[in-house]
C-alpha cells in the first residue's frame, strides 16, 4: 500500500469519525433537552401541588373563597389573602409563558393555560387576577403583558352587552 493510498483511507476513517462525533453531540444535546423539559414539568407540578396544599390549609383563603363563591362580603384581610393568590397566580402563568415561549411547555399545554388565565381575568368574584394584573402591569415583561392585555380585549369585546 503506497503512501498516498495510507493517507487517503486515514482521512476517510477521520472524516467518519467527525460525522459520528457530530451524531453523537446531536443526540446528547436531544436528550439534555428532554432532561430539561422534564424537569421543567417536574418543577411546575410540584409548585402547583405545594400551591394548592398551602391554600387548602390556610383559613383566610378558604373563608374568602368560601364567600366569594357565595357572593358574602370578604373581609379586609380576606380580600388581602385573595389579592396575594392573584399576584402569585399572575406569576405562575408569566413563568409558565416564559417557559413556552424557550420550548420548555407544549403549544397545547400553553393554550390550556392561556384559557384558564383567561377563565380567571374573566372572574372577579373570587380570585381578583384582573385587578391585581391592572394595578401594576408593569410588574410583568412585554410580552406577558401582551397576552395579558389581549385577554383583556378578548374578555371586554365578547362580555359586553349587545
Amino acid at each position: 500500500m503506497t503512501a498516498n493510498k495510507l493517507r487517503e483511507w486515514l482521512e476517510v476513517v477521520g472524516l467518519f469519525s467527525v460525522v459520528a462525533s457530530l451524531v453523537f453531540v446531536g443526540l446528547q444535546m436531544k436528550q439534555s433537552h428532554e432532561i430539561a423539559l422534564s424537569q421543567a414539568s417536574q418543577a411546575r407540578v410540584a409548585m402547583a401541588v405545594d400551591t394548592l396544599v398551602s391554600t387548602a390549609e390556610n383559613s383566610l383563603f378558604v373563608s374568602a373563597q368560601a364567600k366569594g363563591l357565595t357572593g358574602e362580603e370578604q373581609s379586609p384581610e380576606e380580600k388581602a389573602a385573595m389579592g396575594q393568590y392573584g399576584l402569585a397566580l399572575l406569576f405562575s402563568y408569566e413563568d409558565q409563558y416564559f417557559q413556552f415561549r424557550n420550548g420548555f411547555f407544549a403549544e397545547e399545554r400553553w393554550q390550556a393555560s392561556k384559557e384558564a388565565l383567561k377563565g380567571l381575568l374573566r372572574d372577579a368574584s373570587t380570585i381578583p387576577v384582573r385587578r391585581a394584573y391592572e394595578r401594576r402591569p408593569e410588574r410583568y415583561s412585554g410580552s406577558f403583558q401582551t397576552v395579558v392585555d389581549g385577554l383583556i380585549s378578548e374578555i371586554d369585546s365578547t362580555d359586553r352587552p349587545k
